[in-house]
């Protein structure tokens, strides 16, 4: 009896196992062609979407080498006002030493 119940199940398993196996194979084909159209779609929203980030790289990139233009011009400006501070102190200086020289020689007389 034990022997008879044992094949019974394998039958049945095996039933079973085959008719699991023939929806799998027509859920797939049923689903192929719905699957290909999804990943179609995928793939043309990643190729646009990887066409979008190419093109913010690009565009940073441009951004970068003008960030740098425009810092080294202001750099540069900034040392030229420096310079040009420095030699408007000197020159006030050397007129603060001339009138007080001016003044000096007045108050000898």
């Amino acid at each position: 009896a034990l022997e008879r119940a044992q094949a019974a199940w394998l039958r049945d398993s095996g039933k079973l196992s085959q008719e699991i196996h023939e929806a799998k194979r027509d859920f797939s084909i049923e689903m192929d062609g719905e699957t290909r159209g999804v990943a179609r779609r995928l793939a043309d929203g990643l190729e646009a979407q990887q066409k979008l980030a190419d093109e913010l790289e690009r565009k940073l990139a441009v951004a970068k080498t003008e960030l740098g233009s425009v810092l080294e011009r202001l750099d540069s400006t900034a040392r030229a006002q420096q310079q040009e501070l420095r030699d408007a102190e000197g020159r006030l200086m050397r007129q603060v030493n001339d009138v007080q020289t001016i003044q000096g020689g007045r108050t000898q007389r």
